[in-house]
């Protein structure tokens, strides 16, 4: 698709200053400089009666159709012909609008343009806007490219790329609705299995979105930018490089799987549940014990020598949460809240697992995966900062001198978030 480029470059700017000058020169002066004493008062538009032609001066008119309803219009003469243009329904717009509108045409009759065929001509860019896609745009970037790049191989990249994980998403949404929530969907499921790749469309949707722009097709914050952007929605690529992925269950499923989860009455099945109400490690969970526990606070203190990043960690308690560790607490004298049974000693390492392979067989998870699903829940579904994510999964910020900065825990944010998390997972 083919965008008439008529509202961008130099005609905008041009237009633009010729609107501030004319309304400058406008407001409330007639052409010998004084105060125009025949343009129109609120007061005299609501005493003025039923079919009444009221004029504002310089062809701006309002025509009552009844008691405080009526039209305006703008009445002009451009080469040699009468012209005259509705400008919407009063009070829906007001003397003011009314008035900035006439100044804006009046503005382009005095360069010669007939403003009603200006309008017209907006209206069709307008509409070729919002049937405009993410595709077509992509298209004529790699052909305004082509030229420059000489090398087949590389159009054949960008186009392929972007016609198998970009446009499949973007195209089904109206271009100036597309948000960064939407480049996320697209980049996550290969951020890390594919990360190479998934930078390249990362920099290349931003480029397609940076050419829209430039055309003037485009008016909104480029969503694919990755300063301030992306990078609190995805883990940074040095970051990426060294993570091992565990197979998880998509987040969309979970609240389905935790239902039945909750009918297995055994003490693996409630250390599992705590274990995803937490988005915590299976190590934190099978070593929790009484005395971490702080009540009065809803807090679980797990101390350093348990943390994978051998410092303490604070996990915010939700009222679901403290009421499965109460009731675990209360059925034994065990100092651990999930005890091996018949034993003192922690639950066996293997027990979570062990019950995901005979309570769910058809599923290809772990019991680390479930961190995942929190993560990617979070990132789609609930607008926190990447901070406040990685707090609570226990990681350690990259950026060491971002971490010095901070030096809290964000317990405050975090437990909001876990709330709304425990309300996804329990939703029935």
């Amino acid at each position: 698709m083919r965008v008439h480029p008529m509202s961008s470059g130099v005609t905008y700017v041009w237009g633009h200053f010729v609107d501030q000058l004319w309304a400058g020169l406008w407001a409330g002066t007639n052409r010998k400089g004084k105060k125009d004493m025949t343009k129109l008062t609120v007061k005299e538009i609501k005493a003025a009666p039923k079919g009444a032609r009221l004029h504002d001066g310089h062809g701006l008119y309002l025509t009552l159709t009844a008691a405080d309803r009526g039209k305006w219009s703008y009445r002009f003469r451009i080469n040699g012909l009468s012209r005259e243009m509705g400008l919407g329904p009063y009070p829906k717009v007001s003397l003011s609008d009314a008035r900035a509108l006439h100044i804006k045409y009046q503005a382009h009759k005095l360069q010669g343009r007939d403003p009603c065929a200006y309008r017209i001509e907006k209206e069709k860019i307008a509409i070729q806007r919002a049937r405009l896609k993410f595709s077509d745009i992509a298209e004529q970037l790699i052909e305004s490219k082509k030229a420059g790049w000489q090398n087949e191989k590389h159009i054949k990249q960008w186009s392929q790329s972007l016609q198998t994980y970009a446009s499949p998403i973007l195209d089904a949404k109206p271009l100036n609705t597309i948000t960064s929530r939407d480049i996320l969907k697209i980049l996550q499921p290969i951020w890390a299995t594919k990360h190479e790749t998934a930078r390249r469309v990362q920099q290349r949707i931003k480029k397609v979105f940076g050419f829209a722009k430039t055309m003037g097709w485009y008016d909104h914050y480029n969503p694919a930018v990755w300063d301030d952007n992306l990078e609190h929605l995805l883990a940074p690529s040095r970051q990426v490089k060294r993570v091992f992925h565990h197979p998880s269950l998509d987040w969309s499923e979970l609240p389905s799987f935790f239902k039945k989860l909750k009918t297995i009455e055994t003490i693996a099945s409630k250390a599992l549940q705590l274990l995803i109400l937490t988005a915590s490690r299976t190590h934190e969970v099978r070593h929790c014990e009484r005395d971490q526990i702080n009540w009065r606070d809803k807090v679980w203190i797990i101390p350093a020598e348990l943390m994978k990043a051998r410092r303490t960690h604070r996990v915010p308690l939700c009222q679901s949460t403290v009421t499965l560790l109460e009731s675990t607490l209360m059925g034994h004298n065990a100092d651990y809240a999930f005890p091996r049974p018949g034993s003192m000693h922690p639950l066996s390492n293997m027990a979570m697992l062990t019950l995901l392979k005979r309570e769910f067989p058809r599923k290809s998870i772990t019991v680390h995966g479930f961190r995942s699903t929190f993560r990617e829940w979070a990132a789609n579904n609930c607008g926190y900062n990447h901070d406040t994510i990685e707090f609570s999964l226990a990681h350690k910020l990259p950026d060491r001198t971002k971490g010095a900065y901070l030096r809290s825990d964000l317990l405050d944010k975090r437990r909001i978030l876990m709330e709304d998390w425990e309300k996804f997972v329990l939703t029935n």
